[in-house]
């Protein structure tokens, strides 16, 4: 099952496996990283595995911004 939360404005979209591209470019970037937790540089498959392992959980649920 696929969560999406919707506003007026804003739709926020669960993340899968497809989102792993656009993900890395923003976690890859020097410019934004510097805002986030981790500073080091992640692989497709790297980020692919990440989001395959936590949609397993059920009590965690990643969403993109649209």
């Amino acid at each position: 099952m696929k969560y999406t939360v919707e506003g007026i404005k804003t739709r926020l979209i669960e993340i899968d496996e497809y989102d792993s591209a656009d993900i890395i470019a923003f976690r890859n970037n020097p410019s934004l990283n510097k805002y986030l937790s981790s500073s080091s540089e992640i692989t497709l498959d790297m980020q692919t595995n990440w989001i395959k392992k936590n949609a397993e959980q059920k009590d965690n649920v990643y969403f993109k911004i649209t």
